[in-house]
Order: C-alpha cells, then structure tokens, then sequence
C-alpha cells in the first residue's frame, strides 16, 4: 500500500489508531484503510463520494497501491457517517 514512514511522519497511523474507538468492529475495512481509501479519492481528483466507483474498476490503480479492491463508496459513507465532528477535524 504506502510507505509505512510515510504515514507516521504524515501522523496518518496515529490519526486513525484514534478512530479505532469510535468505529464498530463490524466495519469491512480498517480504519486506516477507509482513511487512506478516502485520501486516494482525494489526490485522483474526485470531489464526492459517489464518484469512488470509478477507482473499483481501475486496474492500473489498484496495482499501483497494491490493491485488490477499493472500498465501495457506500463503505466509506459508512465511515464518514460513524464518526464525531471531532474526529474529523
């Protein structure tokens, strides 16, 4: 995925290891993997949420971050939905 020296001087892991309280266990991907997820959809260019299904069907993309699937838009709504106005800021 990323560089992992990368995140921890971003502060990236340690952002989301907060989350991790406030994120039922149930959630299909990690906190730092819907963070990251979001991150992505941001540096492509895509301005909503409803727009990430374009990244799903990218090969190129996904083999690039070493993916095998990005999370579906409704996963990351999911996310962003579970989440104080705290911990977004």
């Amino acid at each position: 995925m990323a560089d992992p020296a990368f995140l921890q001087q971003a502060g990236v892991e340690e952002a989301a290891a907060g989350l991790r309280s406030t994120v039922a266990a149930a959630f299909a991907i990690s906190p730092l993997g819907a963070v990251l997820a979001l991150l992505y959809a941001i540096i492509m260019g895509l301005r909503r949420i409803n727009k990430t299904d374009i990244l799903q069907y990218n090969g190129a993309f996904l083999e690039m971050l070493g993916l095998k699937r990005f999370p579906d838009q409704s996963t990351l709504r999911r996310f962003l939905k579970r989440l104080s106005a705290k911990s977004i800021r």
